[in-house]
This record gives C-alpha cells, sequence and structure tokens, in this order.
C-alpha cells in the first residue's frame, strides 16, 4: 500500500486526542465513508464516518458516536450503552488546550506528485505535505476533488505536527485554504522523522440519503457534567 491516510476517532477521550475546526462540506457529497486505521504499535482498527451537509457522525462502534457540526463548532460524544452525552465547543476546547491560533496558508507546503489512484471506487491525486513550523513532520495523501471538504474532529493533529490538537484549529483552517476548500482525503499517511505514526484508507465509499435524525442527540440521553475538562486540557501530554 503505497503512502496512506490517517485521521481517527477518540471516543469518550476525544477531548484528548485533537480537535479540528472544520469547515462546512463544500461539494455534493452525501453518504458514508468507512476508513481502516492503523497506529504505530496498534492493531488497525474500522471507523464508519458520515457526512451529511455541515454535519459528520462517527462510529466507534458501541462504546461511542461522535457528531461534530461545522458550522457551530460543536461536537457531541454519545456513550450509547449509558445513554449519557457530552457537549463542547471546538473553540472552548481549544481555548483550554492552549492551541496554536498564528497558523496561515504560508506554513504548509503542498506538492502534488503528478500521480493519481483510485481508492474504495473513487479518484484521487497525490500530494505530499509538509509544515515549515515542524520540519521533522510530512504527510502523503491522496485527495479526492469535488466531494468537499472532509471534516475531522480527532486523530488530525498528526498533520500538523501538533499533539493533544496544539496546532489546531487555525493549521486545519490554513491546510483547507491553501487547498481551496476543496479537500477529502481518501488515503493518509502521517509520518515523523520517516517513521509511520498514523495511517488510513478508505476501504468503502456510499454515495446516499441520509436522515437527519442520525446527527441528533436522543431526546432520553442524560448529559455528563464536563466540570474539571478544561483542567484536564491544559494538562501535558503523557
Amino acid at each position: 500500500m503505497r503512502r496512506s491516510v490517517g485521521i481517527a476517532g477518540c471516543g469518550a477521550a476525544i477531548l484528548s486526542c485533537g480537535i479540528a475546526h472544520a469547515l462546512p462540506a463544500q461539494g455534493s457529497f452525501e453518504g458514508t465513508v468507512t476508513y481502516q486505521m492503523i497506529f504505530s504499535n496498534k492493531a488497525p482498527m474500522s471507523l464508519v464516518y458520515m457526512f451529511k451537509g455541515s454535519k459528520m457522525r462517527v462510529d466507534m462502534g458501541p462504546q461511542a458516536v461522535v457528531v461534530y457540526d461545522g458550522t457551530s463548532g460543536n461536537f457531541v460524544t454519545m456513550m450509547p450503552q449509558q445513554k449519557m452525552y457530552m457537549e463542547m465547543n471546538a473553540k472552548d476546547v481549544m481555548a483550554a488546550a492552549k492551541g496554536d491560533s498564528t497558523r496561515s496558508p504560508a506554513d504548509f507546503k503542498i506538492a502534488k506528485t503528478g500521480t493519481s489512484e483510485t481508492v474504495a471506487g473513487t479518484a484521487c491525486d497525490d500530494y505530499v505535505v509538509s509544515d515549515t513550523k515542524h520540519p521533522e513532520r510530512e504527510t502523503d495523501m491522496c485527495v479526492a476533488h469535488g466531494m468537499g471538504s472532509w471534516m475531522s474532529g480527532n486523530g488530525i493533529s498528526g498533520l500538523f505536527g501538533g499533539r493533544g490538537g496544539s496546532a489546531l484549529p487555525s493549521g486545519y483552517d490554513a491546510l483547507m485554504k491553501k487547498f481551496g476548500g476543496d479537500f477529502f482525503p481518501l488515503k493518509v499517511d502521517s509520518k515523523k522523522d520517516g517513521q509511520d505514526e498514523m495511517q488510513m484508507a478508505a476501504t468503502q465509499i456510499e454515495r446516499k440519503s441520509l436522515d437527519a435524525a442520525l446527527f441528533a442527540t436522543p431526546p432520553d440521553y442524560k448529559k455528563l457534567d464536563m466540570g474539571g475538562m478544561g483542567a484536564m486540557l491544559q494538562q501535558p501530554p503523557h
């Protein structure tokens, strides 16, 4: 497999995994994308992403579901087994995590390799992305165009040299501007010092209409008290 794609979900622990302030989808894609994720020293995992308008839902099995609204910046982590949920806003998360708000498109270099692939039946173009503020990191991507902006709230910090979202959300926005808002990666390989950290590849893409209820919190779910979460975010990563 050529250098691939890495963006994963963090379930109820999503706050410690990085959050991106995503742009609303600008293409016509609505439906589901199944990704296989590979992290160093961990077993592969499969996650189902659902996209509808400015919203994205990530199903991580029975333990957790994450819904992100790219318009409001709100995200909700639901725990179906406990019938509970917690809700926060991307800006609040970044303020607590002391994210870097100084990123600009000039910080990123994007080189189109001139090669293309077909991933899960969809054409994509190969790119190499580097961050001038984090030269130890490089990311290979195969990006589909015409599907809008991929909206990510988890694991994407590896693309921008940040840990725990330290370069987000502004780093993500800066890269979106670099791509012109037409950014939907189907494969990604995030590397540090030449070593794979995180890989992701789409294995199935289904274009279909989705029920808006999939992106809403069930009325019988109880809201989890978020007291003390901000203090947790300010602790240095282990």
